[in-house]
């Protein structure tokens, strides 16, 4: 006998290469002979309490979230007791749940001592930075101090561009550039995730800092 069709919901940022993989993930998964229909959303803005009220009148089996700044959807989840799975974001009202919840997150600390090792073992930089995402979530602040820490224990120093620049959580562009340039050049920068990264690329296209 054929097992039930499982209604699940995906809610995952796909502009970047991280949320992708992800995406990838479960299509592999699925491959295995899972009978799943779902349902993805990209944006906050496509995500919402009333998207989880919809869903779960559709009869929603469970749902999967990677997309940050969705507190009233996952409000929403939380006053339920469908199975969720929360990846690499902030857990909100679900992490009071005593079951039917798991969060899944990578391992921020080794990727920044990794990228550390990759820039060290390259030889060609007077200096190294580290560009934390602009909300200083958790994962950037573990990401940065690894990365940090382990220049240090090889003799360099770790220009940080975070929070402290931007402590009522907003920024501006000229900070960061005022950051870039000062930077003693050539050197290594460790974006927190690929929005930054992207962003720096822009920053210094168009005032050409090299």
């Amino acid at each position: 006998m054929k097992s039930k069709t499982r209604h699940i919901v995906v809610a995952l940022r796909m502009a970047g290469i991280a949320g992708q993989d992800k995406l990838s993930g479960i299509f592999e998964y699925l491959s295995e002979g899972l009978r799943w229909n779902l349902a993805i959303y990209r944006t906050q803005n496509e995500f919402t309490a009333e998207t989880v009220r919809h869903e779960i009148r559709r009869g929603a089996d469970g749902f999967v979230i990677g997309l940050t700044n969705v507190d009233d959807a996952l409000a929403e989840i939380a006053r339920t007791d469908i199975p969720v799975v929360i990846m690499n974001v902030d857990p909100g009202a679900l992490a009071d749940r005593k079951c039917g919840y798991v969060n899944v997150k990578s391992d921020a600390e080794a990727i920044g001592r990794e990228a550390a090792q990759t820039l060290l073992a390259q030889g060609v930089y007077r200096s190294y930075g580290y560009a934390g995402y602009r909300t200083d979530a958790d994962w950037s602040h573990e990401r940065g101090r690894a990365f940090r820490d382990a220049l240090q224990k090889a003799g360099f120093i770790g220009r940080m561009f975070d929070v402290s620049h931007f402590p009522d959580r907003t920024e501006d562009r000229d900070t960061l550039v005022h950051w870039l340039r000062a930077l003693p050049k050539p050197c290594g920068i460790l974006a927190a995730c690929d929005d930054r990264a992207y962003e720096i690329i822009d920053v210094c296209r168009e005032t050409g800092i090299k």
